[in-house]
């Protein structure tokens, strides 16, 4: 059995912000069960609004749920440490469920640590198993009126991250964006009248792309396949794959060799879990 305990009167940014309850798991035993306990336990401190809403997320999270089960192990012998990752890791579907909800896209086991803050005027798709991560600074996604922005499956998105997207963004498969980078693919303000907004030109970062904290991505820019971008580096030209750019502006001051790169499907080497 799955016991939830309920927090009403947190609120996270939305473009529309809502009271939202902070959800708890207290014990966790084989089987899962929610639903008609806990709302029977929560009626009288919860609006009606707000439980009709958990309800629905709860149900429609069965699925995420009996996934936890299954990776807590099945002898049932669960340490403190355990209980704490299954609680992170519900909290963090729940989260995603209620904040990205009017998105156009999202995948399985989407989750969202933190606070995240999202303007979607356009579309906007999140693949599965992305992790948005804004802990203790809030992670921002927007999109234009006819933007589009693509996150790949596996994405890592990291505390203060700005994401903007008025043309088309694809960020890859299993990208990790570190904290505090800004992507965007227009300038936002004319140079001779502020008031208006540049075109987007596109930006594409490739699957397997690592950004380090607090670089900037300018319009136009692709990085290749398995880059590495470091801290503090402004990008204002493409980056071949497999090489490392650092600077401002962002020049090429190393190679990988793709034969040495391990990708999702590459054999576990020894001692890999």
């Amino acid at each position: 059995m799955l016991c939830v305990r309920a927090t009403p009167c947190e609120t996270y940014e939305t473009v529309e912000p809502s009271p939202v309850a902070r959800i708890e798991i207290v014990h966790v035993d084989v089987d899962v069960d929610v639903g008609v306990d806990w709302a029977a336990r929560t009626v009288s401190s919860l609006t009606r609004v707000t439980m009709l809403r958990m309800l629905t997320m709860l149900t429609m999270l069965r699925t995420e749920l009996n996934s936890v089960k299954r990776k807590l192990g099945r002898d049932g012998g669960l340490s403190l440490a355990t209980l704490r990752k299954a609680r992170a890791f519900v909290s963090g579907l729940i989260k995603a469920r209620v904040l990205l909800a009017r998105i156009g896209g999202r995948g399985h086991g989407v989750r969202v640590n933190g606070r995240l803050v999202v303007r979607n005027d356009g579309r906007m798709t999140i693949g599965r198993d992305t992790v948005l991560r804004g802990i203790p600074t809030a992670v921002e996604l927007a999109t234009g009126p006819n933007g589009s922005l693509e996150i790949g499956t596996g994405a890592i998105i990291n505390s203060g991250a700005s994401i903007c997207a008025y043309g088309d963004m694809v960020i890859g498969a299993r990208a990790l964006i570190g904290p505090h980078v800004m992507i965007n693919d227009t300038s936002f303000h004319d140079l001779y009248d502020r008031s208006v907004v540049p075109d987007a030109i596109n930006v594409v970062i490739e699957d397997d792309v690592w950004i380090g904290a607090k670089a900037s991505i300018l319009p136009g820019v692709r990085i290749g396949r398995g880059a590495v971008v470091s801290a503090h580096s402004l990008v204002n030209r493409d980056v071949e794959p497999f090489t490392i750019v650092s600077g401002v502006p962002a020049a090429q001051i190393a190679k990988l060799n793709p034969k040495k790169f391990v990708s999702p499907t590459s054999p576990a080497k020894t001692g890999d879990r």
